[in-house]
């Protein structure tokens, strides 16, 4: 039996895509030669690694028990190819990350280690927390930063940086400037808030729900600008990140709402797939942002 190369680039390709089509145009070959590589080693396995439905391709049991072992196989001969014609950085990192830490956090993080390592080149998806998991079980993605914390066992979690979540409202609203307000005062107010699949809902609302019987929510949209300028015009309350509110907090635009009962602190993470290969260029962006990560945050507040 012989395995090239190639053929693990097809596979990996097409189980990235779930289409031969795509995966074509991902790596460069026709799609005749496409389907020849398949074809060719599912014939050295002697098994499928896909199900076919029509022109969707849909991984196996049996492709996935070669995927993770194909795609760190291909990530360390492409390490040993470049190892000696350069040793400086290079390649492309697909990183996935919650609105905040995506919006807010990790460009200047991005740029900054970019112009450390000129060859480096650097994709940023930004998803909801869910959906950079399963981009990065899928191996669509190589790291990922959530505000959230993180079950899946097949992923590895890395406490990253502290982060706030904060009440705010607009500087005219008859909670404005008041101290150490009680819980219950919160309850005859309209919220304006994110879907309930983003992080900073899932972290608060149920909290709220042991001192308040039932929200009133006024106002939903999955863009924190949108509601930070809803809330600046209307008569309702917000909560959103400490880092995404500091602009308008410092110029007076918003006015933080500081409860007595709550203080809702949480850790952003950095995850990982176990079990596989990570590159040097991997764990030099970890190491950067490990390092970075707390004063970039702190100096996204500060402005």
């Amino acid at each position: 039996m012989r395995l090239s190369l190639r053929q693990l680039e097809v596979f990996d390709a097409i189980a990235r895509t779930g289409s031969v089509v795509k995966a074509a145009e991902v790596i460069g070959l026709s799609q005749s030669a496409t389907s020849l590589s398949l074809r060719d080693l599912e014939n050295n396995l002697g098994a499928p690694l896909f199900l076919r439905h029509g022109k969707k391709l849909l991984i196996n049991e049996n492709g996935e028990r070669l995927r993770l072992r194909a795609n760190s196989l291909i990530r360390q001969i492409s390490e040993i190819e470049s190892l000696l014609d350069d040793r400086s950085l290079q390649g492309t990192l697909r990183v996935g990350a919650s609105d905040t830490i995506g919006n807010y956090i990790l460009p200047a993080l991005c740029g900054g280690f970019m112009r450390a390592h000129e060859k480096v080149r650097m994709e940023l998806a930004v998803q909801t927390a869910g959906s950079v998991m399963d981009g990065l079980e899928n191996m669509s993605l190589d790291l990922g930063f959530i505000d959230s914390s993180c079950n899946r066992h097949a992923l590895h979690v890395l406490p990253w940086i502290e982060d706030e979540l904060v009440f705010f409202c607009a500087p005219d609203h008859r909670l404005a400037g008041r101290k150490r307000l009680p819980v219950a005062e919160l309850e005859r107010e309209t919220w304006f808030l994110q879907p309930p699949y983003h992080s900073a809902r899932t972290f608060v609302v149920p909290y709220i729900g042991r001192y308040i019987r039932a929200l009133n929510i006024g106002f939903v949209s999955d863009s924190a600008e949108a509601i930070k300028q809803t809330v600046a015009a209307g008569t309702g309350i917000g909560c959103l990140s400490r880092i995404v509110l500091a602009p308008e907090l410092k110029s007076g635009q918003l006015r933080s709402i500081e409860v007595h009962e709550l203080d809702f602190r949480r850790v952003f993470n950095i995850i990982t797939r176990k079990n596989s290969y990570q590159t040097e260029l991997q764990r030099a962006f970890v190491d950067y942002v490990m390092a970075a990560g707390a004063q970039a945050a702190e100096s996204v507040g500060s402005r």
